[in-house]
């Protein structure tokens, strides 16, 4: 549950990014963090804007479906055997397992973009998991493909940073510092990118994002661009943040 404090900074974080009341809204969460983000997210939202807004999932973790819930979830084995454990925070096994069931996942988020226009989606992700920060720029690749002849649609993600405590293992700790810094790397790297030369020319020369923003462990959001000083600048506040 957002306590007051929090649902204001996300509220006044929306307002800056431009949401029109009066447009379809879609909330995509993509593990564990990402669920719980795109739940507030959502209920946010439903403040903020006219029309209901429509809220579906992926996960790698069987045990994190939430019953009632439109999720797609990534079918993978960690080594050793272990199913239904999610990715163990490994990023780039859930990464692979969305590859290997892309056109599962494909068919499962086509019907989703046909929401009324125009029509703004949010992807939702931790940046210091396995499943969300391992499909994040691959899910933003996805939408921008099956949406690539549509007119009005927006794409945005709100992400957040972990919240590291003292009593963690220390190995934990370094994956999630490492998943981190490689998310937002990689992250500032695409956000208002031109990727249609690069990746596929029916993105028609659009971003690959229309804006993002990375919540803290202060809980503060702050917006990640493209730029070169900007990826310096967020990068220190990764560390100071794991």
């Amino acid at each position: 549950m957002m306590t007051e404090k929090n649902q204001a900074l996300l509220e006044e974080t929306l307002q800056k990014s431009g949401v029109e009341a009066d447009h379809t809204q879609l909330v995509l969460g993509m593990g564990g963090a990402g669920i719980r983000l795109a739940e507030e997210l959502a209920e946010a939202l439903g403040r903020m804007v006219q029309q209901p807004v429509t809220v579906s999932a992926m996960d790698s973790d069987s045990c994190a479906v939430q019953p009632g819930r439109n999720v797609f979830l990534l079918k993978g084995t960690l080594p050793g055997g272990i199913t239904g454990a999610g990715a163990a925070g490994d990023r780039r096994l859930a990464h692979l397992w969305m590859m290997e069931q892309l056109e599962a996942l494909t068919r499962w988020i086509t019907p989703l973009m046909q929401l009324q226009k125009p029509l703004d989606i949010w992807l939702t992700a931790g940046m210091g998991g396995g499943t969300g920060s391992g499909c994040l720029l691959s899910m933003a690749y996805l939408v921008r493909h099956v949406t690539a002849d549509m007119a009005g649609v927006t794409l945005r993600c709100c992400l957040t940073m972990p919240g590291l405590t003292s009593g963690w293992p220390n190995l934990v700790v370094k994956q999630l510092e490492t998943n981190s810094r490689r998310s937002v790397q990689e992250l500032a790297y695409c956000v208002n990118l031109p990727a249609a030369d690069q990746v596929d020319h029916q993105l028609d020369n659009r971003p690959l994002l229309d804006g993002c923003w990375l919540r803290d462990s202060s809980e503060k959001w702050q917006p990640v661009g493209g730029s070169r000083e900007a990826l310096g600048e967020l990068l220190a506040r990764t560390d100071s943040s794991c």
